[in-house]
């Protein structure tokens, strides 16, 4: 099954407001306390306003106006009649101090200088508490004690009581991968994931007057870079950084105008934000542009991935000028990756992807799937459901763990000649799914079971869901008796079996520990005994050697005396065994 679709739609979401108090997740901005601004009047620093997670509330009349009019701001202040943010969403730091105790630190710059000492930093301090103190499981108290600009928002979060609330799961960061079959070489075509990319830095390079430097995270995210400051939307996956002016002037100005803060970073597109792949205006095989954005001021940027066979695959080469077109960044980079397939590919040809080890819980699952192929594969008939229509169907399943099949024997098969898994009704079999083209991704599914996921093409989607199952009563793999399939066509069916049980972690027992330590005591004082005795006397000598000269007698003396009920006891020992 080819995958016919030229571009793919990915959205997720940013989850810093999440912290981990010893295993219960702890969403920020889910909390009643995390829906206000805060206020705090200092006679010395004047009037503050703060946000635990994300802006400011613009429907507030008592924040600054200097914290609204500009997203991007968890803080803003007023002293001496001069309004100023105070605290940058993007600057958001935090430390787990322990199981139960946070710090969140933000940080603004007041005057547009890295480094500047006028920097106003805000500290959120957080304590898991048994006891609520107040409606909202949170607390809050605010202070500046040490009158030093820096103001310290100290909440109590009942643990006991959230815990008991539905755990907010966290959004992880997308893994956007476009995939596209090819309209002119049948059987070929293009498929990347941005995750597999390594990070470009690029720069400085001189454009508009002025040294840049660009730093691209295709699939991830990035930190905001040192030593530059950042504001607003951290972290990103493309930053453009300015690093200084130069002497001369230019007439082109397109860059300067979206980056004109020395020192300072931009973002200009999240991999979890609404990215787009198109192919507008070029040829299949010439590239895929990526749309990225960001909520930095609306910037975004198009990246054009164009192919270039002679590079390394996860590589990326920067080959233009960055350039802005009112708040877009352009730019474009070459990787193999995005190139047209020349030969029909094979993940592995030594199918080292049909091994699995892992480990949950102190147990261990380890197997490879080739050490069960069996000549006739495994076969068992099945109760069919299909989920779209709430229709039921008997089919028989003719499944190899890891290779192909030729055409079941008795059925007609079409134009397809092997299969890792067959389906067969009425003497016809269809490919579900070729793990020799089909890019088998392996994954534990929890602590008894591994989900093996391939398609019939390395292009296409993954049509075949198998789970391998935990079943100490069957000592061969066993096709369960009940299956599924979905509206895209994707086949699920659970595989049981004695190889797929895990294995407690077996350390060393106290037994083997005390042998260790007593052959290691037996071994030193050989060595230093010797060494000391045969330096004390000018010649090799074993220490204590009358001691074991006697105790071997002696040995000896009692092993003849019990296996000669006392008749062969060594007579030149000064004593007998019985005076012993």
């Amino acid at each position: 099954m080819l995958f016919l679709t030229l571009f793919s739609l990915v959205t997720c979401k940013n989850d810093k407001c999440i912290l981990d108090f010893d295993g219960v997740l702890i969403d920020l901005s889910e909390l009643n306390i995390a829906n206000n601004n805060y206020h705090y009047t200092s006679a010395e620093w004047g009037e503050y306003a703060f946000r635990l997670c994300g802006d400011l509330d613009k429907s507030d009349s008592k924040v600054p106006a200097c914290g609204v009019n500009v997203t991007g701001w968890a803080g803003a202040g007023i002293h001496s009649g001069k309004c100023y943010p105070t605290a940058a969403t993007d600057s958001q730091i935090v430390t787990k101090l322990s199981a139960t105790q946070f710090h969140v630190e933000y940080g603004a710059d007041t005057d547009s200088e890295p480094g500047s000492v006028d920097e106003v930093h805000t500290i959120h301090e957080f304590d898991c508490v048994d006891t609520q103190v107040s409606g909202d499981p949170v607390s809050v108290s605010i202070s500046d004690e040490g009158k030093n600009r820096y103001i310290t928002l100290k909440y109590k979060i009942n643990c006991i009581q959230l815990s008991n609330t539905p755990t907010p799961t966290p959004t992880p960061v997308c893994d956007p991968i476009f995939t596209k079959a090819s309209t002119t070489k049948p059987g070929l075509g293009i498929q990347f994931d941005l995750r597999e990319f390594k990070t470009l830095q690029h720069g400085p390079v001189i454009i508009d007057d002025g040294n840049y430097e660009l730093h691209f995270a295709p699939g991830s995210y990035k930190q905001c870079p040192l030593p530059y400051n950042c504001r607003h939307i951290t972290p990103a996956s493309i930053y453009v950084c300015r690093a200084g002016d130069l002497v001369r002037k230019s007439a082109n100005q397109s860059l300067k105008s979206l980056q004109e803060q020395l020192g300072f970073c931009t973002s200009f597109g999240v991999a979890s934000h609404a990215l787009k792949f198109d192919q507008d205006g070029i040829q299949e095989s010439d590239g895929v542009y990526a749309r990225y954005n960001s909520n930095d001021l609306g910037k975004s940027a198009n990246v054009y991935f164009k192919c270039n066979e002679k590079g390394d695959l996860h590589e990326l080469t920067l080959a233009s000028k960055m350039k802005g077109e009112g708040n877009v960044l352009n730019f474009t980079v070459t990787t193999p990756d995005v190139c047209i397939r020349t030969v029909t590919p094979v993940p592995d040809p030594a199918h080292r992807y049909c091994i699995h080890s892992s480990s949950f819980q102190n147990k261990n699952i380890s197997f490879d799937l080739r050490d069960y192929n069996l000549a006739t594969g495994y076969s068992g008939t099945v109760k069919l459901s299909d989920t779209s229509t709430s229709t039921t169907a008997n089919a028989e399943f003719i499944i190899q763990p890891c290779g192909v099949l030729g055409c079941p024997t008795g059925y007609s098969c079409g134009s397809e000649v092997e299969s890792s898994f067959w389906k067969c009704t009425d003497k016809t079999c269809v490919s579900v799914g070729d793990i020799t083209t089909g890019d088998l991704h392996l994954d534990r599914s929890d602590a008894n079971s591994i989900s093996a996921k391939f398609g019939s093409s390395l292009y296409g989607t993954k049509t075949a869901s198998i789970l391998y199952t935990c079943s100490e009563s069957h000592s061969e793999m066993t096709i369960e008796s009940n299956a599924t399939v979905d509206a895209n066509g994707i086949y699920s069916v659970r595989v049981k079996g004695q190889m797929f049980c895990p294995k407690i972690k077996k350390g060393i027992s106290a037994g083997a520990i005390f042998l260790i330590i007593l052959a290691s005591v037996i071994f030193l004082y050989i060595l230093f005994g010797t060494l000391i005795m045969s330096l004390l006397r000018a010649h090799l000598t074993f220490p204590n050697q009358n001691f074991w000269i006697q105790f071997g007698l002696c040995v000896k003396e009692a092993v003849m005396f019990i296996f000669t009920c006392g008749k062969g006891a060594d007579m030149t020992m000064k004593s007998t065994y019985d005076k012993v």
